[in-house]
């Protein structure tokens, strides 16, 4: 038998500016978000970096409304949320 990895849906919304990059790449749900088919076991940092090539920094990461951090691994049907860090004054 080969190697195998059972694949996972996760959603995804971006408002970063790799969200363009993550469009063209990627099918859309009926929000507007992302829907992936990611191997089981990828972490929010493995899907940054295969689709922007760049990994996650000083960004907000919520997955199903809770604060993650990118080493997080995800499950079938997790929503995940990257927000830029905020700034103004």
């Amino acid at each position: 038998m080969g190697w195998y990895r059972k694949l996972i849906k996760v959603k995804i919304k971006l408002f970063t500016t790799g969200e363009n990059d993550l469009k063209r790449k990627t099918k859309r749900g009926n929000d507007n978000s992302l829907i992936l088919d990611i191997p089981e076991g990828f972490s929010i940092k493995d899907i940054t970096e295969m689709l922007c090539g760049t990994t996650i920094s000083n960004k907000i990461i919520f997955v199903n409304g809770v604060y993650k951090c990118s080493d997080y691994i995800l499950k079938d049907n997790d929503e995940v949320v990257i927000i830029p860090p905020l700034a103004g004054g």
